[in-house]
C-alpha cells in the first residue's frame, strides 16, 4: 500500500506526493498549546516555590543571628578592671550597675592536705610485711576505712585510695623528693567544712599524737606559753604555765567552754588528747599554734640560727589585721633568711625582726595613727550633733577607716571614709557624703563662721588633724611605728607543730614558762586557756573542762575535752551536746603557743586543714566567708575569683560601643530578611519587559511566562507573604511586651523607653529611598538614649521574661515556664485580726488575685502566691509578699513580665518556620505552608498541574496516532484516485489514438 512500510511505519504522502507529515506536525503544534501553557504555568509555580525557599533560608539565618542576643548578658556587656589582678579578678553580667567594688582578701579558701614525713626509696616500697593493716580517714565528716593487704606497695596503696568507689573526695599522690617519694593525701574541695583526718596502724601513717601518761609535762620552759586554736568560727587562747602536764592542759582547755571538750583517752599503753563536741563526736584537725616547745614552739639563739633542719620545706604563718599570711621556709633556712622573706612578702605597714632577748620574731606596725589611746570626734558643719569613737593605741589607718564607716553618726549622715594613694604609695584620707562628693575637712580652730554645707570638722587624732591650708587632706598622713603581738603558727619545731605524748601524764608544756592554748568559738570569739609550765595531758584536760565545760564558768561553752585511748597512747578529743545528743566537734583556729603535743598532725605528718576564704567588701568591717575562691553571690551580677590575699578595686563599666555593635547586628539580621522579601515581592517600574509576541506560522500568541512581560516579581501580590510582612513590620514598631511608659518626668518606676522608635530605630517610609521598608538607626538618638538609660535600651532588645513590679508590698518570686510576657494586674486585701496570744491588732493577707484569677499559696513559702490556672497568660507567675508592714484595706499593683523585641522576633520566626506535619497545616508557618500547598508531591498545586500535563501528553499521543492513521487512509485514497485517474487518462488516450487512425 502506498505510503506504508512493513512494520507499521507510515510515510505520509509517499503515494500521493502530499507532505502530510508537516501538516500533522503543524496541527500537533496547535493541539499542544494547552500542554505548553500548563508547562509554563508549572514553571511559574516552581519559581514561586524557589522564592519561598529563599525567604525560608533567610528566616532561619535571621533566627540564628538573633539568638546570639537573646538575653541581657549577651546584649549588654560590662567590663571589669581589677586594680590588682593578682589579688582578684571578676566577670560582670547585666544585673550589676557601673561602679567600683573594693574587696579585701584576708585569706584564701584552701583544701586539706596531709603530707607524710617519711621519704620512701621507691614507688615499690612495701608498706606492710607483717599482715593486713588498716588505713582510715575522715573527710567532710565521712569516714572511710581501707584494708591494706600484706606486701602492698606504695604505688598500689595510692591506686587503692584513688580507685575506691566509695572515696568521699580525696586524692592520694606521690611527690618526688630527692631520690625518693613522699605520700600526700589531699581533699578535693576547699572550705573549712572539708576537714581531713587520718587513722592507721600502718607504720608511720597515723596522725594521732600519743602521751605516755596524764602527767607528762608539756611546758618546762621556765615561763608561761600560749596555745591558740579556732573552733566554730571563733578563736580561743590558753596560757600554758611552766610545768603544765597534759592532764592540766586538758583541764585548762575545758575551762574555756568553747563548745568542744578535751580529754585523755587510751590508745594502747599511751594516751591521746581527744577533742569531742557536745554529741561526743570526735573533733579532728583542730587548727592550733603555740610557742610551747613541747607543742612546736621554742627559742632561737641568734639570727643565723638554723630554723629548718628537717630537710624539707616548712611554713611560718602569722595573723595581721584579720588576715593569715603564710611564708614558705626552705630547707636549712636561718632565722635571718626567714625574717628577710617575711618582710619581702609582708603587707604594707608591717615589719618583722629577730629579737635576741626572746629568741623570737618580733613585729612592728609602721602605719600606726597613734601610739596612745585617743577619742576621735567629728561632725558635719551643716548638721546637728556629731559622732565619736575610741581609737586604741596601735590603730592603723586602714582600721581607722573601718571604725569611721561603721560609726552610727557616719551611717546616719551617709559619710564614707576611703584611702587614696599617691605615686609613692603614701596614703591620704578622703571623706565623701552620701552623694559621693568629697567633704572639706576642718580642724576646730579653722571652722568658718559662715559654715560650709560640704564641711566636716574633726579632732582627737593628731595625725589626722587637717591643716588650715589643706581642707581636702590630700597631703600624705604622717604615720608612726609600734610593736604588735601577732598570733603565729608553723610546721617548724620552735615555730609551731607538735610531737607525740606517750600517756595521760605526759607534760604538754615543757617550755619552762606558761603557755596559752587558744581557739575560736562558734560565735567567732577568741577563747584562751593558760597552760602552766609542766602541765600534763590530764592537767590540760581538767583545766580545759573547768573553763569551757562548767556551767559555773563565765567562759562555759559546753565543750568537754577527753583523753581517748588510741592504740598505744591517747588522743585529746572534744565533745559537745547537740540536738541529737553528744557529738564530737572540731576546734577552729587553734593556737597551741608552741606546745606541739597539742597540735593535730603528730610526728608522722605535715598537715594543713582546709580553710574558708575570708574577705570584706567596700570598706565595711564585717568579715565574709566562702568555701571556695569563686564568689558568685556576694555582689549580684559579679563573679569574683580570689587569687591571693590583699586589696583590690574592681571597676565595672558599661561597654557602650559593644552595645551599639550588638544593636547594629540585630538590625542587620532583620534587614537581611526584609530585604529578601522586598526583592521577591517588589513591582519594578524600571524593569525591561516585552509585550506578548505572535507566532508567525500559527498566528497565535507565543507561550511566555508572565514574569517576562510583567513588572512584578515572583511573589508580587502573594497574600500570605503580605500578611507575614505586615506582622514582621508591626513587631518592630510596637511597644515591647511588659514595658510601661513613664507617666511624667518624676516617674522613676516605669520605663523611659518602651519601643524602638524612642531610641532612634524605625522603618524607612520614603518609597523613593533605596532603603525603603528597611530599619534605619538614628545614631545621635541612640547615643542619647544609651546615655539616659543604657539598661532600658538593652532590655528593649533582650529582656528575657524578666519580672518586675510597681509595688513595695511584693516582688516577683518567679515567672515560671508558662507565663507570657505582658502586664498583669494584682489585687489583694489586707485584713486586721487580734493576736490571741498577745491581744495585739495585726494584719494579714486575704485573697490575692493575679490577672483576674485567685492565686494559690504554698505552705513551704509563706507569703508566696502563684497563678495555678494553666489557661491563664500568667500561669506559673509567683509573687512574694513582705507581710511585716502591710496596711489594712484593698490594694492593687502590677507585675510586668518583660520580653525584648529580639525574643519576640525569635518566637515569631520560630512559629513562622514550623513545618507541615502529616498533611496538617493548621500549626505550620506561612512559608512552609505555602511551599507545601504549592509543591507537595501528592496534594500540591504543582502535583495537580503535573497530572494535567500527564493527561494532556497521553491525549496528544492518541490524537497524533489518530491523525496519522487518518492521513494514511487519505493518502491511500488519493493514491488510488491518482491511479484511477492515470488509468482513465491512459484509456482515453488509447481511444483518441484509435479514433485518429480510423
Amino acid at each position: 500500500m502506498a505510503g506504508t512500510l512493513s512494520g507499521g511505519i507510515s510515510i505520509q504522502g509517499l503515494g500521493s506526493g502530499i507532505d502530510f507529515a508537516s501538516m500533522i506536525d503543524k496541527l500537533k503544534e496547535i493541539e499542544s498549546i494547552p500542554k505548553a501553557r500548563m508547562e509554563v504555568w508549572r514553571a511559574e509555580w516552581m519559581t514561586r516555590v524557589d522564592a519561598f525557599k529563599e525567604i525560608q533560608t533567610c528566616m532561619t539565618e535571621a533566627k540564628a543571628a538573633l539568638q546570639g542576643f537573646s538575653s541581657m548578658d549577651k546584649m549588654l556587656t560590662r567590663t571589669v578592671n581589677s586594680s590588682k589582678d593578682t589579688v582578684a579578678t571578676a566577670k560582670a553580667d547585666s544585673n550589676i550597675d557601673e561602679g567600683v567594688y573594693t574587696i579585701d582578701v584576708q585569706q584564701l579558701a584552701t583544701a586539706s592536705v596531709f603530707s607524710n614525713k617519711k621519704t620512701f626509696d621507691s614507688k615499690q616500697a612495701k608498706l606492710t610485711t607483717d599482715g593486713e593493716k588498716t588505713f582510715a580517714y575522715t573527710y567532710k565528716g565521712v569516714r572511710r576505712e581501707l584494708t591494706i593487704a600484706n606486701n602492698t606497695t606504695l604505688e598500689n596503696f595510692v591506686n587503692q585510695i584513688n580507685k575506691d568507689a566509695n572515696n568521699p573526695g580525696v586524692r592520694a599522690s606521690l611527690i618526688k623528693s630527692g631520690s625518693g617519694y613522699v605520700f600526700q593525701l589531699q581533699g578535693k574541695d576547699t572550705g573549712s567544712s572539708a576537714t581531713l583526718n587520718i587513722e592507721s596502724d600502718l607504720d608511720g601513717f597515723d596522725s594521732t599524737p600519743l602521751f605516755s601518761g596524764r602527767d607528762v609535762v608539756i611546758n618546762n620552759s621556765g615561763g608561761d606559753q600560749n596555745y591558740t586554736y579556732e573552733y566554730g568560727g571563733k578563736k580561743h587562747s590558753l596560757t600554758i604555765t611552766d610545768g603544765m602536764t597534759a592532764a592540766e592542759f586538758i583541764d585548762a582547755f575545758n575551762e574555756q567552754n568553747s563548745g568542744v571538750t578535751a580529754g585523755l583517752e587510751l590508745k594502747g599503753s599511751n594516751y591521746v588528747i581527744q577533742m569531742r563536741d557536745s554529741k561526743s563526736k570526735s573533733v579532728v584537725n583542730l587548727p592550733a599554734s603555740t610557742d610551747c616547745e613541747a607543742l612546736g614552739g621554742g627559742k632561737f639563739t641568734g639570727d643565723l640560727s638554723r630554723i629548718n633542719t628537717t630537710g624539707d620545706p616548712q611554713t611560718f604563718s602569722y595573723n595581721y589585721q584579720g588576715k593569715t599570711y603564710t611564708v614558705n621556709v626552705g630547707a636549712d633556712f636561718t632565722m635571718d633568711q626567714l625574717v628577710d622573706k617575711i618582710n619581702a612578702e609582708a603587707p604594707a605597714g608591717l615589719k618583722a625582726a629577730f629579737d635576741p632577748t626572746t629568741g623570737k620574731i618580733a613585729f612592728t606596725a609602721t602605719d600606726v595613727l597613734t601610739t596612745t589611746d585617743a577619742t576621735f570626734k567629728f561632725r558635719g558643719l551643716d548638721t546637728t550633733g556629731g559622732g565619736e569613737f575610741e581609737v586604741p593605741a596601735g590603730t592603723t589607718l586602714k582600721e581607722f577607716v573601718q571604725l569611721f564607716n561603721k560609726n552610727e553618726y557616719s551611717v546616719e549622715q551617709g559619710y564614707t571614709a576611703a584611702l587614696e594613694y599617691d605615686a609613692n604609695n603614701a596614703a591620704s584620707l578622703v571623706i565623701k557624703d552620701k552623694d559621693g562628693n568629697k567633704l572639706n575637712l576642718y580642724n576646730p580652730a579653722d571652722v568658718p563662721g559662715s559654715g560650709d554645707p560640704q564641711g566636716l570638722m574633726f579632732e582627737g587624732v593628731d595625725a589626722l588633724t587637717p591643716s588650715d591650708a589643706d581642707r581636702t587632706q590630700s597631703a600624705p598622713i604622717a604615720l608612726q611605728s609600734m610593736s604588735v603581738d601577732l598570733c603565729t603558727a608553723s610546721t617548724l619545731s620552735g615555730l609551731g607543730g607538735r610531737t607525740e605524748l606517750d600517756g595521760r601524764d605526759v607534760v604538754i608544756n615543757d617550755t619552762g614558762a606558761e603557755a596559752t592554748f587558744s581557739f575560736t568559738d562558734d560565735s567567732g570569739n577568741a577563747r584562751t586557756l593558760a597552760v602552766a609550765a609542766g602541765t600534763s595531758m590530764q592537767d590540760f584536760i581538767d583545766a580545759f573542762n573547768a573553763k569551757f565545760n562548767d556551767s559555773a564558768s563565765p567562759d562555759n561553752l559546753g565543750i568537754e575535752a577527753r583523753a581517748v585511748a588510741m592504740g598505744s597512747g591517747y588522743e585529746i578529743h572534744y565533745f559537745k551536746q547537740g540536738a541529737n545528743g553528744e557529738e564530737e566537734v572540731t576546734l577552729t583556729d587553734v593556737d597551741t603557743d608552741g606546745m606541739d603535743k597539742l597540735s593535730d598532725n603528730g610526728d608522722n605528718w605535715y598537715s594543713k586543714q582546709a580553710t574558708d576564704a575570708k574577705f570584706t567588701m567596700n570598706g565595711w568591717p564585717q568579715v565574709l566567708t566562702s568555701e571556695t575562691n569563686n564568689l558568685t553571690e556576694v555582689v549580684e551580677g559579679l563573679d569574683i575569683t580570689l587569687k591571693s590575699t590583699g586589696e583590690t578595686s574592681l571597676t565595672v563599666t558599661n561597654d557602650k560601643e559593644a552595645l551599639k555593635e550588638n544593636i547594629q547586628a540585630v538590625v542587620d539580621a532583620i534587614n537581611t530578611l526584609r530585604g529578601k522579601i522586598k526583592e521577591l515581592t517588589k513591582v519594578d517600574s524600571d524593569k525591561e519587559v516585552s509585550s506578548p509576541e505572535v507566532n508567525d506560522s500559527t498566528g497565535l500568541l507565543k507561550l511566555q511566562s508572565q514574569f517576562t512581560w510583567q513588572m512584578g516579581s515572583a511573589l508580587t501580590g502573594n497574600y500570605g507573604v503580605q500578611l507575614m510582612t505586615t506582622r514582621l513590620k508591626n513587631l518592630t514598631a510596637e511597644s515591647a511586651d511588659g514595658f510601661v511608659g513613664r507617666a511624667n518626668k518624676d516617674d522613676v518606676i516605669n520605663d523611659l523607653f518602651t519601643n524602638w522608635a524612642q531610641i532612634g530605630i524605625g522603618t524607612v517610609a520614603d518609597e523613593s529611598d533605596p532603603e525603603a521598608g528597611l530599619l534605619r538607626i538614628d545614631e545621635e538618638a541612640l547615643d542619647k538614649a544609651i546615655e539616659e538609660d543604657i539598661r532600658n535600651v538593652a532590655e528593649l532588645f533582650s529582656a528575657d521574661l524578666e519580672g518586675t513590679t510597681n509595688s513595695s508590698d511584693f516582688n516577683v518570686a518567679s515567672v515560671g515556664t508558662r507565663a507570657k510576657a505582658g502586664v498583669y494586674d494584682v489585687k489583694y486585701d489586707v485584713v486586721e485580726y487580734t493576736d490571741p496570744d498577745t491581744g495585739e491588732i495585726k494584719t494579714k493577707l486575704g485573697d490575692v488575685y493575679i490577672n483576674g484569677v485567685k492565686a494559690s499559696t504554698d505552705s513551704a513559702f509563706p507569703g508566696r502566691y502563684t497563678v495555678g490556672d494553666l489557661d491563664n497568660d500568667a500561669a506559673g507567675l509567683a509573687i512574694q509578699f513582705t507581710e511585716a508592714d502591710l496596711k489594712a484595706g484593698s490594694h492593687s499593683g502590677q507585675v510586668r513580665v518583660k520580653q525584648g523585641k529580639v525574643g519576640e522576633m525569635i518566637d515569631f520566626l520560630t512559629a513562622e518556620l514550623q513545618p507541615v506535619v502529616d498533611q496538617h497545616t493548621e500549626n505550620a508557618g506561612t512559608i512552609p505552608r505555602l511551599i507545601y500547598e504549592y509543591s507537595d508531591p501528592k496534594y500540591g498545586i504543582i502535583a495537580g498541574i503535573d497530572k494535567k500535563i500527564e493527561r494532556e501528553t497521553t491525549r496528544l499521543a492518541l490524537w497524533e496516532q489518530r491523525q496519522r492513521a487518518q492521513f494514511n487512509r487519505l493518502d491511500t485514497l488519493l493514491t488510488k484516485m491518482n491511479q484511477t485517474m492515470e488509468s482513465n487518462a491512459a484509456a482515453l488516450g488509447q481511444l483518441s489514438s484509435s479514433s485518429s487512425s480510423s
